[in-house]
Parts: C-alpha cells; structure tokens; sequence
C-alpha cells in the first residue's frame, strides 16, 4: 500500500473516530510544537494574501496540493496554486480573515475547519463581501514543518442565479 493512501486511511479513522488517536503508529497525541506548527498555517496564509505575496501563499502548500475554490475545479501543484493567488489578490480583495474552530491530528496529517471572510468579494461574488467555511488537509513534511495538501471552501451565500432566470 502506498504511503499516501496509508495515510488517508489514518485521518479517515482518525474522522470516524471523532478525532480519536487510532493507528497513530506510537504518536497518539500530537507534540505542542505539532500544533503550533500546525496552527500557524492560516494566520501565515491571511498575512500572505493581505500583504499581496502569492509565492508566500504558495509556499505554505505541499508540492503536489490541491486547491479547491468554489465556482473553479481543482488546481493542482504549488504554481498553479501561486497563480491562482496571484489572480486573486489583484481581483480587488483587500482583506481576508479565517477563523479555524477545529484542529485535529493523527501522526503525519492534519485537518482544520473554520470559517473565513473577504471583503471586498472577489468580481463574480454578487455582494461586496463574502463569508463561508473551509476545510484543509495537512501533513508534516521531512523537515518537520507542515504544509497544506488539500484546501476547499464554500460561500455561505447561494450562486446568484445566471442572468435572466429567476430562482
């Protein structure tokens, strides 16, 4: 079996499971500089879109992640992920806020859920803000840091119908 997917089989567990340490291989509860490490992921990536720095925004994903905004399909590898936040930050948005609510860990990987926040929206958004939730995937690298491999978030706010129909 390969890694990955030995790994995926853990979070998986680890998500039935409520979060429980199940098949962590000897490292059931994960070391505080885990999860600082670990925590520091969303305010490094808010300060890397506010500062208008795609290659730091980058930087905080795995080589072969995977970016899944709403409305797109999925964007794979750090320099599509670069140029998508490249797009993104000069779109108009000015400011972007997340608010993690979860962080769970099981060995070497990691999710978190929060809500997040930009305003101004970006140009295809109907109103001048917008909010919703995400979900990211995380796993600690050789070196002991941790980047995301799977990033996905929703509005909270439905599609605007398309032009001409109504709901």
């Amino acid at each position: 079996m390969n890694s990955r997917l030995a790994k995926a089989g853990v979070l998986a567990a680890a998500l039935a499971a409520g979060g429980a340490s199940i098949g962590c291989a000897g490292r059931c509860a994960p070391s505080s500089s885990d999860m600082v490490l670990a925590r520091s992921i969303s305010p490094n990536l808010v300060r890397a879109v506010d500062g208008r720095d795609p290659s730091a925004a980058a930087a905080l994903y795995d080589a072969d992640a995977v970016l899944m905004p709403p409305g797109e399909g999925p964007i794979r590898g750090q320099q599509a992920i670069q140029a998508y936040w490249q797009r993104l930050m000069t779109s108009g948005i000015r400011k972007v806020s997340l608010v993690p609510s979860e962080l769970r860990m099981a060995g070497d990987i990691a999710f978190e859920v929060g809500e997040y926040g930009i305003n101004p929206a970006p140009p295809d958004h109907p109103s001048g803000s917008e909010s919703g939730k995400y979900i990211v995937l995380l796993r600690r690298q050789n070196d002991g840091s941790w980047k995301m491999t799977h990033d996905m978030w929703s509005r909270n706010e439905p599609d605007a119908p398309p032009s001409g129909r109504r709901p």
